[in-house]
């Protein structure tokens, strides 16, 4: 974004201040002047180098910086930024950089008839009111309640007749101070701060602490400008709330300074004006009762008042079993149910190739949420780890019969050797004649159920 800053602005400084030109070479004065009438864009400052003059630019946040100035060709202008040597400058040459805070010097030295001096208009910065994404600000007209004074009053007032608002000034509206030690102060949040105001004859220095840290200016012209840039600051940490506070100096030309309007930049949601006696800071994503008193009174403008909605929804996620849908003739056949949106535990039914069928159903568990099944439970809560358990085993006797089956179907018979059959007095006589150990058979014989030593229980041979 750019920010035009006219001549007659107090972020310039001319020779021979003291600070800047001490002890230098640069002695010519400059003044002021106008063409038409009081705005920022027909004054302008003016200097007859009889010797040298300059002017200083300091610690400007810039990409980019475009002067302007109108001059003889008898007059050489050259450029220095910040301790780079000085290169000969044309008006309207714009000088580009990473963004950065930086200070510019024109020096201005006439080589020959110089009668007519030079006129310098001002410069064009871009620069950037938020560290990325697109900026919004809060204008605050001077008679804001955000703003605390203390040895400022509203104009027009008897304590100053020459210096009167016009339609030109935000809402039509000036504070003035004319003692020493009056002050201005508020807090915000945002990026970027600026203060407009007027410099005049009747107005003059002045200091702004930012956090604590104290600069000096003056506002004093010797012609009445409206609507001009008295402290500009950006690169601000959106993440803190920022404290300033202006007070009037001592100046041997004027003493006063005259508000019109300040202005906060930030991004949505890092942007905002806190309350004088410290309340909790109003932004622009939310346009509360206190901000919507203060707009219809005209003591705040939003530039832009954007709601913020959520933008981000929890992710759904869709959980779908595979249903088996192949059956192995001969061989275990598994069906495992799993939920939409209940969990449940699975059903397993193992089917092995014997005169008998074996179902092995797991403990049904509903749990609402994840997934949903067709088996009823009354159960209510997440699955228990016996659960899990029953459904892991489940799945594992499956692929085991599974397998099984495969392997029956697809391996060649192979030749079974047959045994003659014995005869069951024979095995009783086996039995009889074993050192009494008891013997546990598993396996269901054709002809009798469970055989102990020297006994035959529940058999043909009782």
């Amino acid at each position: 974004m750019s920010l035009w800053i006219p001549a007659c602005s107090p972020l310039f400084f001319y020779s021979p201040d003291a600070v800047y030109f001490s002890g230098s070479n640069y002695t010519s004065s400059w003044t002021a002047n106008t063409t038409t009438g009081s705005s920022t864009n027909d004054t302008y400052m003016t200097a007859t180098p009889a010797a040298a003059a300059a002017v200083v630019l300091p610690f400007m946040f810039a990409s980019a910086l475009t002067p302007y100035w109108t001059a003889p060709p008898s007059i050489n202008v050259t450029l220095a930024v910040d301790e780079d040597d000085a290169v000969v400058w044309a008006s309207g040459e714009t000088w580009t950089d990473d963004f950065h805070a930086t200070t510019f010097e024109w020096d201005i030295v006439c080589d020959g008839l110089c009668a007519e001096g030079i006129q310098f208009w001002g410069v064009e910065v871009d620069t950037q009111f938020v560290p990325a994404g697109t900026a919004e600000n809060m204008t605050l007209d001077d008679a804001s309640a955000y703003i605390a004074y203390d040895g400022f009053a509203a104009l027009p007032a008897s304590q100053s007749s020459s210096v009167t608002p016009t339609a030109s000034d935000y809402m039509s509206t000036l504070s003035m101070a004319a003692t020493i030690g009056a002050t201005l102060s508020f807090s915000f949040r945002g990026a970027a701060v600026l203060l407009t105001g007027l410099t005049s004859p009747y107005t003059g220095a002045y200091t702004v602490t930012l956090d604590g840290t104290t600069m000096a200016f003056t506002s004093y012209r010797n012609v009445t400008t409206h609507g001009v840039p008295l402290f500009f600051e950006t690169g601000l940490d959106t993440r803190v709330a920022h404290s300033l506070v202006l007070t009037t100096t001592d100046a041997s030309e004027a003493v006063g300074f005259v508000l019109d309007s300040v202005s906060v930049f930030g991004n949505t949601g890092a942007l905002g004006i806190i309350y004088a006696d410290g309340d909790a800071p109003t932004t622009l994503t939310s346009t509360g009762a206190a901000i919507a008193d203060a707009v219809e009174a005209g003591a705040i403008a939003l530039t832009t008042v954007t709601a913020v909605e959520p933008t981000a929804t929890a992710a759904v996620t869709t959980v779908t079993a595979v249903q088996p849908t192949t059956a192995v003739t001969g061989a275990a056949a598994t069906t495992i149910t799993a939920a939409d949106t209940t969990a449940t535990a699975a059903e397993v039914t193992v089917t092995v190739a014997e005169p008998t069928a074996t179902t092995v159903t797991a403990a049904a568990t509903t749990s609402a949420g994840a997934f949903q099944s067709g088996v009823t439970s009354t159960a209510t809560g997440s699955p228990s780890a016996g659960a899990v358990v029953g459904i892991v085993l489940g799945v594992l006797v499956g692929l085991g019969a599974l397998g099984y089956g495969i392997k029956r179907c697809y391996t060649p018979f192979a030749a079974v050797k047959t045994e003659k059959k014995r005869n069951s007095w024979d095995v009783a006589n086996d039995l009889q004649n074993m050192k009494n150990e008891k013997v546990l058979v598993t396996t269901a014989a054709k002809d009798q159920r469970y055989v102990y030593p020297g006994l035959i229980a529940l058999s043909k041979l009782k």
